[in-house]
Order: C-alpha cells, then structure tokens, then sequence
C-alpha cells in the first residue's frame, strides 16, 4: 500500500488499476466490479482477475482510456472465449505485477465451459452500482449481485452436480457458499424480493425466499430455475443439441490445455496468446550474468496468464536432445577429473579448435569428440529454431535462453566446426556448412527483442569462481559486440545491480514489446 501526494494512505491494490478508474470516471463511462467483490481486493493486488462491466456504447472511448493506461488485449485461450467478453493485461510499473481484466460488455452466464445465457441486466447493474469507499472502486449492489449469483449458479447445474449431490457432495461449497454468506450479510430481503421478482419473475419468489432464509441447496437451487424457467428460456443462447456440442467442443480444448500446461510440448496454444503476433525474446550475457535464472523468472511470469514458453539454446546443463545426453555425461566426469584443466579446455567451450593450451595441441580423438558434439548440437538447434518460430507464428511468447548467433566463431553459441570451411577435406567442407545452417537461419530470423546482460568482470568471478579471468574478459567481450539488424529490438540491462531492479527492469522491456 503506498501513501499519496497529500499523505493520506492510498487505496490498496496496484497503480495500474485505480489509474485506470481514474480514466473511466474522468470519462463519465459506467462500470463496476460486478461479481465476486468479497476477492476484489485481491483483484486490485493482481492475485485473482478482475470481472468488470462496462456500458457497451463506450466505444472507441474505451479503446483509448485502456491504451492510454497500458491495457493490452489478449485472444482468449483454446476454448474459453466468450461472446462479450475480452481479455485485457496490464503490467504495474512499479512492482511489475500483472493485472487480468475481464471486460465484459454483457452478462453471460450458464453452465461451465459454456455460459449459453445472455442475461439482460447489465443496465440495472450499472445504474444500482455502488463505491467501496475502502477499496475506491465502484461494485455492484450487493442485493442484484446476491440475486445474480443465485441464477447464475443455479443455470450452471449439470447431471454430474445431481450424481455428486445424491453421493453427499454439496453444489455450493467452498468460495461459492463463502461469497453467498458474505453477499447475504449485506442485503436487506424486501429489495432482494423486489430485483428477484424484476429479473426471474413472481414464481421465483418464493424459492427465493426459501433460499434466504437456510442454505443454498441443490434442491433449492433447481427449484429456482424451474420456477424462472419462463423467464431464463427467452436468454438461451444455443438449442439444446447446439448447447451440447458446444460444451463437449469446448471441454476437449480445455483438455487439450490442461495436458499442454503440464507438459509444454504441445505445438498448438494452450493459453491466452497475442493477437498482434507472438514474440520471440533472447536474452544473452556471459556468465554469470543470471540470463538463466532471468529467463526462467520471466517465463513463469508470463506464464500466470500467456501462453510463455521458455526455451534452451545453450549446451549446457540446459535440457538437451537424446544424442548429446550420454556426451554430457562423458564430459561432466572428465570434467571431474579435471581433464578440462590438465588441458587447458574451457568445459563450456567444445568445439574441435577450443582455445585451449596451445603447447599441446589436441589429440585426435578429442577432436572426434568435439566434431560429435557440435554436429549433434547443430541437430537440436535446428529443431529447436524451428518449434521456437513455430510457436511464435501462433502468437505465442517465447523466452530464449541465449540464442544461436553467426558473428563469433568456436564459442558463445557460434558454429564450432567454422575452420572447417575452408579444408581442403570436401566432407570436412561438408560437415562445416551443414552445421553453419542454424546459425545462419537464425541470423537470418533475429528475436524481436534481445535483452543483453552486461555484468563486470568483478561481479562475474564472484558469481563464476571456477572461471579463468581471462575467458570471463573474452565472453563479456563477445556478448558486447554481437550486432542484430534495425527490426530487432536491442536493449542492455546492468546485471550488476539487485536482483530485483534487473528483474523489473526486464519485465518492463518485455511488456513494451508485447
């Protein structure tokens, strides 16, 4: 909670939101959180979603309040648009959290994965709205909204709630009967008897008031609906049969997200993505500049509403395909052994002319090892660009840990058979060009943005003490005079500073270019 100009104690909740109401009342537009406004604290802290209403004649108005407050609009996942409803992201800038918005222009409700209703209340809601002078923010009456939610939970019920209800599992439980008892401390029963009788009609009446007077039950519930039945069947949105191949339609792409959310291998979307085109973002640094743990944080932040993907373009400890497995096994237990420092090798440099001790040259076999190597490297790069582009194409974010580049050769993510070019071998010749094909289709196709991480020798060797000074001063180097072409968008981020300001700092340049 931060405190105003004036000293007094500002509202809680992020900037982002109540500059945002700022803008709407300055507009004369009507709007207000209408449903679930015993989280709406939580909404304006960025931890739940934010379901607003909003008059639907604003029209461009409302296009320009949300641009000019950093409002962006996002495609609904796989499954879960709905008419009236868009998706909006806003990113607070001073604390880097994330705001969802629901805009909703109409009232849709019904049964899950479907809301097959249209309810036509949005003006009563909006002209009986009220403020929440602790939370600054207008809400809806609390008796229509009592009155809403009961129709609303009562259309969603499904013969799965009638199977659980008769196995003893209640219908409203949990946050749903929490947000009925809090919404019913708040109400008086002559003007919830006055809406309900307006929006379900007079037989609705009195298993309203049965409602009220003990808990919302399944058997209560079904009583409602059938006694507004009249009323609800004029607000159907789809028949029956459409209403059911609609829903199973629905649940299947849902499904489809659910697996993709715990796997992240599924090409297709499986959340919300952007509709003016994905984005690929590289970040690059030596190391230890944390462009790993950067990359990591900053995908797991988009990840909470985006479909953000993160993906692995090092040699690492990074994932790696099946090919170069056993190879990474072999090279950490020489490494263990020390052969690397016997050598003279850089144990995160392999290539067959790693600078290494020039007074001995390396053997035969190492030089077989590293070609291997770096052929197999080429092969999951390859891959990799292409489902990174892929998933780009489809308006997808994708967070790239280093990416493949063409302008230094035999380390930082360069070929490592590029000497080979010119051998007088022609299959030597050969191999060097096949494994020069990633790098030049990804000099070819740049990321969007690239982060570079600039960090100080010093800092470095504290965060890398295994590492020569010398290969520090050659990676800092390296990652410094990396060019892209005018199309990409180039910014550099002390990481030599808190982990906190370079977080924030990235999430800033990542949002801007959403």
């Amino acid at each position: 909670m931060s405190v105003s100009v004036e000293g007094a104690k500002a509202p809680p909740g992020l900037r982002v939101v109540h500059d945002l109401a700022a803008r709407l009342d300055r507009a004369g537009i009507r709007y207000c959180h209408f449903k679930s406004n015993q989280h709406l604290e939580q909404g304006l802290k960025g931890i739940t979603d934010l379901d607003v209403l909003v008059e639907r004649d604003a029209g461009l108005k409302l296009i320009r309040i949300l641009a000019e407050a950093g409002y962006k609009r996002f495609s609904a996942p796989p499954g879960g648009d709905f008419p009236a409803v868009e998706d909006y992201l806003a990113m607070d800038p001073d604390t880097g959290g994330l705001i969802h918005l629901h805009l909703h222009h109409q009232l849709t409700a019904g049964e899950r994965h479907l809301k097959g209703y249209r309810l036509p209340w949005e003006d009563l809601i909006l002209s009986t709205r009220c403020r929440d002078e602790s939370l600054a923010f207008p809400v809806a009456d609390p008796n229509v909204e009592l009155v809403s939610l009961l129709a609303r939970a009562s259309l969603k019920i499904r013969l799965t709630d009638r199977i659980q209800n008769w196995l003893g599992r209640k219908y409203l439980r949990g946050e749903d009967l929490r947000e009925f008892i809090w919404l019913k401390e708040r109400v008086r029963m002559d003007r919830i008897l006055e809406v309900g009788g307006s929006l379900l009609g007079e037989s609705a009446l009195r298993p309203l008031e049965e409602i009220l007077a003990g808990q919302p039950s399944l058997r209560r519930l079904l009583a409602l609906r059938r006694s507004a039945a009249p009323t609800l069947r004029r607000y159907r949105t789809y028949s029956p049969l459409g209403a059911l191949l609609q829903r199973w339609r629905r649940e299947l792409q849902l499904l489809y997200c659910a697996v993709g959310r715990k796997t992240l291998r599924l090409p297709g979307p499986i959340s919300r993505t952007v509709p003016r085109g994905g984005l690929i973002v590289a970040l690059v640094g030596p190391d230890g500049s944390g462009k790993s743990t950067l990359a990591r944080t900053v995908a797991a932040w988009l990840c909470w509403k985006l479909d953000a993907r993160i993906i692995y373009f090092g040699s690492g400890d990074g994932p790696s395909s099946l090919a170069r497995l056993p190879m990474k096994a072999a090279q950490r237990i020489l490494i263990s052994f020390g052969f690397h420092r016997r050598r003279g090798i850089d144990a995160s440099s392999f290539g067959p002319d790693a600078e290494g001790d020039p007074r001995r040259p390396a053997s035969a076999l190492e030089r077989v090892a590293r070609s291997v190597w770096a052929l197999a490297l080429t092969r999951e790069k390859r891959r990799t660009l292409r489902r990174a582009w892929r998933s780009r194409n489809r308006g997808m974010v994708i967070v790239c840990d280093r990416y493949p580049q063409n302008q230094v050769m035999g380390f930082n993510d360069g070929p490592l058979l590029h000497r080979w070019s010119d051998h007088r071998s022609r299959l030597l010749r050969a191999l060097a060009r096949w494994e020069s094909i990633p790098y030049r289709w990804a000099e070819a196709d740049p990321p969007d943005l690239v982060i570079k991480l600039r960090v100080s020798p010093e800092v470095a060797r504290q965060r890398k003490p295994d590492m020569h000074p010398a290969e520090i001063q050659r990676r800092i180097r390296a990652v410094a005079s990396l060019r892209y072409p005018a199309r990409t968008r180039v910014v550099e981020v002390d990481s030599d500073r808190t982990w906190d300001e370079v977080l924030l700092e990235a999430k800033r340049h990542v949002w801007e270019a959403l």
